[in-house]
């Protein structure tokens, strides 16, 4: 969709963002919310990846980037990010932290306990990967998966054949985390074979519709398969489907973030305009605000991402099942689950307007928007559509994490 003042790129939106919250001018939160919106901006999609100790992590991890960078040997959590020439932040047990050129060698740091590795990969730019490496007791699996879900917007759940202890620990996940993530079976090496673990891929599927965005079988991570004539490039397809994802997630940001910037255009200009006309006696004192979401806008808030979650899911469900589902059904039906959440904030009894008022701005703004992606309809304006209701829910999520 196209924005005002030529903002018609990612690039054009965040130089516009930064420029809007350097002046000052906003109130804190909404200044807290930019700066937030402008940090997923700019930063790489953070991928996680989670299971028990030799389910093929490492192995999956170097056939996302394409070189091996680690291996199921490995006994330290990695975090792999962009930089401009190898360097390694090494956390030991005693909670120093140690800076060390070139990559990262268990047997130089025995005691290491996570280790933040930089590289000069162009992948890398765009998505950063942590193996988390665990004891697979579930109190400690437990724990070291809360801390990296803490810091994941993808993860990806590696495993040989996901049995029904695994299937316990995953349901401690949250559900907004489970929105974005994958599941992906790695097999033994007595059951490789593509039809086998693909077999069981499907079955769970099916199953855990609810539980992962999409579950994948890797063939030939632990080498070749006997019987198989041609390589398996799965490993590439879900690179493929990780980078999609990231890239509908960064497109839904730069669409809040252009609701962002709508909603305050007004106070801006009016600000601007105050300034020219007088210069203030004495310096404008910033709207004070608590960060803590009170009881009542929590309850307003978990509403309308649980309606925001099911409606989306009700929407993924057609769009599997129809090959052509057609661009104007499609914007209706975001148009219709938008103006449905309006009114569900409008109708909230415990909470005052002044309570909600962005909430209610930025919901006018996007049923504004639907209007006009209703007039444009074309394929473009249909992953618009998707897009801004992606952001909303994203937006709800941010929050009720407050």
């Amino acid at each position: 969709m196209n924005a005002p003042n030529a903002l018609n790129t990612t690039d054009d939106i965040i130089h516009r963002l930064r420029d809007v919250l350097t002046t000052g001018a906003l109130p804190r939160s909404a200044t807290e919310r930019g700066e937030r919106i402008l940090e997923r901006l700019t930063s790489p999609v953070r991928v996680v990846l989670l299971g028990l100790p030799d389910a093929g992590k490492a192995s999956l991890l170097n056939a996302i980037v394409g070189r091996e960078l680690t291996n199921d040997d490995c006994q330290t959590t990695i975090e792999f990010t962009y930089g401009d020439r190898p360097r390694a932040h090494v956390t030991l047990a005693d909670g120093s932290i140690l800076e060390t050129e070139g990559t990262f060698a268990q047997d130089d740091f025995p005691d290491a306990i996570f280790v933040s590795q930089e590289l000069p990969l162009p992948i890398l730019r765009r998505i950063s990967l942590i193996d988390v490496v665990a004891d697979p007791a579930p109190e400690e699996l437990g724990t070291a998966i809360t801390w990296a879900l803490s810091r994941t917007d993808i993860a990806v759940w590696c495993s040989m054949a996901f049995t029904e202890d695994e299937l316990t620990i995953w349901e401690y996940v949250p559900e907004a985390i489970m929105d974005h993530a994958f599941l992906v079976l790695t097999g033994t090496p007595q059951d490789q074979g593509n039809k086998i673990l693909q077999a069981r891929a499907d079955h769970l599927r099916e199953t855990l519709s609810g539980e992962f965005l999409d579950v994948f079988a890797l063939n030939g991570l632990r080498g070749p398969v006997a019987g198989e004539e041609t390589p398996d490039n799965s490993a590439g397809v879900l690179t493929d489907r990780i980078l999609q994802h990231s890239e509908l997630g960064r497109t839904a940001d730069a669409d809040g973030a252009l609701l962002f910037l709508r909603a305050h255009d007004e106070t801006l200009s009016r600000l601007r305009d105050q300034a020219t006309a007088q210069a203030p006696a004495r310096p404008v004192e910033k709207e004070t605000s608590d960060k803590a979401v009170n009881p009542a806008q929590r309850a307003v808030y978990s509403a309308a991402y649980a309606y925001l979650r099911a409606r989306g899911a009700q929407l993924l469900k057609s769009i599997r099942q129809s090959e052509n589902l057609d661009t104007s059904t499609l914007i209706d039906y975001c148009g219709e689950t938008v103006s449905h959440l309006g009114e569900l904030v409008a109708s909230s009894e415990d909470t005052t307007p002044a309570e909600l008022i962005e909430l209610t701005e930025t919901l006018t703004e996007a049923e504004e928007l639907f209007v006009l992606l209703e007039l444009e309809k074309g394929t473009t304006s249909s992953v618009d559509a998707v897009s801004l209701l992606l952001q909303l829910r994203r937006d709800f999520e941010t929050r009720l994490a407050v």
